[in-house]
């Protein structure tokens, strides 16, 4: 009973995916991932903060 996650792996179609995220502040990252949170939405929650983990080692 193996539940299929999603691969992060950097496929070109993920790399536009992550430019075009990279136009977010961190602020409003945060923001969304909150929201996410708040509507009990996992899926979205956890899709925001690796977004925002991406974002904060490219920034570093």
């Amino acid at each position: 009973e193996s539940q299929e996650k999603p691969s992060y792996s950097r496929s070109e179609h993920e790399q536009r995916e992550y430019f075009h995220w990279s136009k977010y502040s961190n602020e409003q990252i945060e923001e969304f991932i909150k929201e996410a949170i708040e509507k009990q939405d996992e899926e979205l929650a956890k899709m925001w903060r690796y977004i925002f983990d991406e974002l904060r080692a490219v920034s570093s």
